[in-house]
């Protein structure tokens, strides 16, 4: 397989106008290849991939329009044969990472992941719904950390907790440090912190179903 450097140096040499092209037959090529050897129906789910500062978060993470591409990625599968997702993405909203695990389980008896790199916060909770997941040395996957979606950007459930947490010790110790903290805290409000702690308890509720439903069935 390529490494990336040779596939950029690849992608150089084709005019601009190409490179769509380029990209989608190298990809294509390379999942047929994945599923020649794995004997599976293979879906390959990519979000946050070199990610442009300048593009907001809600359409870069996993979030509610997923759906349809899922849909879409499994007409015409052989649902015998079981699945194997390809996942890469920095997470999403919890309650998109939760249809997405109830279509393709109503799909698929059986449901490996493989992680080329990373599938953090809600793509954790998908592999974890999974039967196996297959990583390689530099795959990695994160903390179940629920994302929240505010303006236009996503935030970390774990981080808005931490901040109120840091926030509430450093008024205690000094209540004049209250001055600073009251923009940040107003930014954010106690809403969001309950709507925080709501979804960090709801994700670790539904990863726990999953994997006794599903990876740890045959423990318990």
């Amino acid at each position: 397989m390529a490494t990336w450097a040779e596939l950029q140096n690849e992608l150089e040499q084709v005019e601009p106008e190409g490179r769509g092209a380029f990209i989608a037959e190298r990809s294509h090529r390379s999942i047929a290849e994945i599923a020649r050897i794995y004997d599976r129906n293979i879906l390959y789910y990519a979000s946050g991939f070199l990610q442009k500062p300048q593009v907001p978060g809600l359409f870069t993470s996993i979030n509610t329009e997923d759906i349809n591409g899922y849909m879409a990625g499994v007409h015409g599968h052989d649902f015998e044969k079981g699945l194997l997702l390809i996942l890469h993405t920095p997470g999403g909203l919890v309650e998109s990472a939760q249809t997405i695990v109830s279509y393709i389980r109503s799909k698929y008896n059986a449901i490996d992941v493989l992680i080329p790199t990373y599938a953090m916060s809600a793509g954790t909770m998908i592999s974890l719904a999974c039967d196996r997941i297959i990583m390689g040395r530099q795959s990695q996957l994160g903390p179940t950390d629920p994302q929240l979606i505010v303006g236009d950007r996503p935030y970390s459930s774990h981080s808005i907790v931490g901040q109120f947490a840091e926030a509430q010790r450093d008024i205690i110790r000094n209540p004049i440090l209250a001055h600073a903290w009251a923009p940040v805290l107003r930014s954010f409000g106690p809403a969001l912190l309950q709507e925080a702690r709501n979804s960090i308890a709801y994700g670790q509720n539904i990863v726990q179903n999953w994997l006794q439903r599903y990876m740890f069935s045959e423990s318990s």
